[in-house]
């Protein structure tokens, strides 16, 4: 919700649950401490090093081997320390 709020340039998000025996709503307030120390550094890590490299130089979609899908360092690096990164807890 976080990065819906920073995209919409929004500072409240009405997050509601409904069923038919209850409904259950929560506000979100947006929180830029929260984007710039978590997601801002998440997110330019991803596109660099995961998405940029697809976009840039596709081999995956031509010739279809599973060599060609590259890992980037940081997802190895996370997959063999088994990192889990919370990123948050209200």
């Amino acid at each position: 919700l976080q990065g819906q709020l920073k995209i919409t340039k929004r500072n409240v998000c009405y997050f509601v649950v409904y069923s038919e025996k209850w409904i259950e709503y929560d506000v979100i307030d947006y929180d830029e401490r929260f984007w710039y120390s978590k997601m801002d550094i998440q997110l330019e890590t991803f596109y660099k090093e995961c998405l940029l490299p697809k976009l840039v130089e596709p081999r995956y979609g031509k010739r279809l081997l599973k060599s060609d899908i590259f890992e980037p360092t940081q997802i190895l690096h996370n997959i063999k320390n088994k990192n889990k990164i919370i990123l948050y807890v209200s």
